[in-house]
């Protein structure tokens, strides 16, 4: 994936993990810093396992590299 020309749909499409459990994994949007009305606007606990599609994000992910400032980096 060249992650410098992503088009519109696959921008969209970019989870940050929160966290995981054993067969689970739970992410939110990349630009979602903390919910504006907390746990009423993803899930109880702030995250979500699928995404606006029902689509799994543990199915259907690739992992990107992105360091501290942003960037795409090479793992």
């Amino acid at each position: 994936i060249d992650v410098s020309n992503l088009n519109s749909i696959q921008k969209k499409r970019i989870y940050k993990i929160v966290s995981s459990t054993g067969n689970r994994l739970y992410g939110i949007l990349f630009n979602v810093a903390k919910s504006i009305y907390d746990k009423n606007e993803y899930t109880k606990l702030n995250k979500v396992e699928f995404t606006d599609e029902k689509i799994s994000i543990k199915e259907f992910c690739v992992k990107l590299n992105i360091n501290r400032i942003g960037i795409s980096v090479k793992a």
